[in-house]
């Protein structure tokens, strides 16, 4: 199958994100950028342009929108070597007020203090059993993601596919002490050989370090540059990690995480196994 580069942002009339229904398109645009360069794709970078990418996800969602534009889209962008871009749309979970990348109050949360009651459903987060080497597949979100099914194979999660990972609030699939039986509530932490922690399948990651939130570097870990991660350290919510604060060794069983992407915003993970 031939490669590509992904990004996936959200359709949401009800979540308007710096004035837009679609959030973060400039952050996707200059994901696909920097993740061409570094596979050497220059006419792929050439071409690509913000009217490109606005009117590829119009295209995506015209087909499915409603009348009153209320219905929330996961809009998965796919990028060619060659330059061609395609979208494809699928209705996704609405978001509560808690996962609202601008307004979420999710990093004033102080784990053994604050309630974390008003962000429920958490997501439940395992801890990988092998390390995963850095590469530019985690550095760059491509088609090639056979490291982060092993992981979550490893951890005995169902492999999440496209639909899967869009699922609506009242849709059920059976998986293991699921929050709400779905798989997209389940996740597994990865980790380097250097035994740092790196990202999980589909989530940057942050963790409650020296009273403050901190997330692994792209540097240390060969993590994902997340357009969310990316919005975060840019507000000052969240704080590039040093290695020390982010060995596997310190991570502890029931721990309180805070996980993020482009399409969810923000939401609360608990470490449910070490």
């Amino acid at each position: 199958m031939d490669l590509n580069l992904i990004t996936s942002t959200r359709f949401d009339p009800e979540h308007i994100v710096d004035g837009s229904c679609y959030w973060f398109l400039q952050y996707h645009l200059d994901r696909l950028r920097d993740a061409a360069e570094r596979h050497g794709w220059d006419d792929a970078k050439r071409s690509l342009t913000m009217d490109d990418l606005d009117l590829e996800c119009e295209r995506a969602i015209s087909e499915f929108i409603d009348s009153d534009r209320a219905t929330p889209f996961k809009i998965r962008v796919l990028l060619s070597q060659s330059g061609v871009l395609s979208a494809t749309a699928s209705k996704t979970r609405q978001i509560s007020p808690t996962s609202h990348p601008s307004t979420s109050p999710l990093f004033t949360f102080i784990p053994l203090t604050s309630d974390p009651s008003p962000y429920s459903p958490y997501v439940q987060l395992y801890l990988d059993t092998q390390p995963t080497p850095p590469s530019i597949f985690t550095q760059t979100k491509t088609t090639n993601r056979r490291h982060y099914d092993d992981a979550r194979s490893r951890a005995g999660l169902p492999r999440l596919t496209t639909s899967s990972a869009s699922v609506t609030s009242s849709s059920s699939s059976a998986g293991k002490g699921s929050p709400n039986g779905s798989p997209i509530d389940m996740d597994v932490i990865l980790y380097t050989p250097s035994n740092l922690l790196m990202e999980s399948s589909i989530r940057n990651i942050a963790l409650f370090r020296n009273n403050r939130w901190v997330t692994p570097s792209t540097t240390s870990t060969g993590c994902l540059p997340g357009v969310m991660r990316r919005y975060f350290l840019e507000q000052g919510k969240i704080f590039e990690a040093d290695d020390a604060e982010i060995r596997t060794q310190d991570l502890k069983e029931d721990e309180w995480v805070v996980v993020f992407n482009g399409v969810e915003g923000v939401r609360l993970g608990r470490v449910a196994r070490l």
